[in-house]
């Protein structure tokens, strides 16, 4: 699975934020970027973010839809103060003009505040060194809200070569215009060229050709180096709210968590109703280009084991129903079994593949024994993760050896 799968929002803000790396922007149709008159002579990086004390901004963020299109998933309201304080707030925009509170994250420095309004749950943990979210609890795999010391963003970074930093025209703007590449991906960020602050960021999956825009993030105005109250940075979580008792860490051999998905039809399938022989679940979504290459090896595994054998199960997580609907729509002649939606994933955030299954990325197999257990567990469609799940069907289907008496 790409990278561009897992890691984003707050990373865009972060990374900025606290090193001269940016993130990658591609074009859906080509960015909005004036091509008249680029500078070709590289530009340092501005640092504006990195040495503020403190900065606050509202950011739009969009990503892909099954449309091949960008679609606005939340506004984004972000606080941070050095060196280890953060508040950020995701609220969606319905197309009535109404809109609602995702949830928060709030770190003081000690403890951090994970709060996902959708069920009322929330979680607190403590906080690595520097500001950063281990685990997301408000956002999908596209916004794990994470800002990055500069040694973890380095690290997670190490991919990644600059390959650009000139100056261009952004909606009419001169902006500093930084391009970095990795594996499959490009990140691209535009900094105004007077203030030195993000204007944009986005994410490019360079694997499609021409490359696909996966994610955008519009910065809106920023205000920094101004006081902040510390009291911003604490939080109680609601009267009614809940404490997160989800096992943090997901083993081979426990029971699987209990999901259900909804098909087109309505009819709703759940995991504990196909215990008796083995499941293979594909998490997958209709904006990652590799979801049809896991439901089609989860189909080709069917063909060869049987029907009788080996239950798919391939649901629909971080995505709209009307994408869902539209992908369905082009694909559902070529599956025998029925392509399931995660109606929790309508808002981001809410994913059973991450709150049930500690899977931050697409697309994910999780192959479950007739007894319900986690039998094998793969986060990628490589040729080793596929060997992997074949090894582990062919050990669970292959006839029990006679007990010696």
């Amino acid at each position: 699975m790409s990278i561009i799968g897992k890691k984003i929002l707050l990373f865009a803000v972060g990374a900025a934020f606290i090193s001269n790396i940016s993130i990658v922007k591609a074009d859906t149709a080509a960015p909005s970027a004036e091509k008249t008159s680029p500078s070709s002579q590289s530009v340092s990086v501005p640092t504006t973010l990195r040495d503020a004390s403190t900065a606050e901004v509202i950011a739009r963020f969009s990503q892909i839809g099954g449309d091949n299109s960008l679609h606005l998933v939340a506004n984004v309201s972000v606080l941070v103060k050095a060196p280890d304080k953060v508040r950020v707030e995701p609220v969606s925009e319905e197309t009535d003009g109404s809109a609602h509170s995702l949830g928060a994250y709030i770190s003081d420095g000690k403890t951090q505040w994970e709060y996902k309004r959708a069920v009322n749950e929330y979680q607190v943990v403590s906080p690595p060194n520097g500001i950063g979210v281990n685990r997301l609890v408000i956002f999908d795999a596209w916004v794990p809200m994470q800002i990055f010391p500069v040694d973890r963003y380095k690290a997670f970074s190490s991919g990644m070569k600059q390959l650009s930093s000139t100056v261009e025209l952004l909606d009419g703007k001169s902006v500093i215009k930084v391009v970095a590449e990795g594996p499959g991906m490009q990140h691209v960020t535009w900094y105004d060229k007077s203030s030195g602050l993000p204007v944009r960021f986005s994410v490019f999956n360079t694997n499609q050709k021409p490359s696909i825009e996966m994610v955008r993030v519009d910065f809106g105005k920023w205000t920094i180096n101004q006081p902040v109250d510390d009291n911003m940075f604490t939080w109680k979580p609601p009267f009614d709210a809940s404490k997160v008792k989800k096992p943090t860490v997901i083993r081979l051999g426990q029971p699987a968590p209990d999901i259900e998905g909804v098909g087109i039809d309505g009819k709703t399938v759940r995991l504990s109703d196909c215990k008796g022989k083995p499941t293979l679940i594909t998490f997958w979504s209709s904006w990652s280009d590799q979801s049809e290459e896991a439901i089609n090896f989860a189909k080709s595994a069917q063909d060869k084991d049987g029907k009788d054998k080996l239950n798919v199960m391939p649901v629909c997580v971080w995505d709209s129903k009307s994408d869902f609907e539209i992908w369905y729509l082009h694909h559902y002649e070529t599956y025998p079994f029925p392509l399931l939606f995660d109606s929790t994933g309508q808002a981001p955030g809410n994913s059973i593949a991450l709150f049930d299954y500690d899977l931050p990325g697409l697309p994910d197999w999780v192959l479950v024994d007739k007894e319900g257990k986690i039998a094998a567990l793969e986060e990628d469609t490589d040729s080793a993760s596929k060997d992997r799940i074949d090894a582990a069907l062919t050990k669970l289907l292959s006839p029990e050896a006679p007990k010696k008496s």
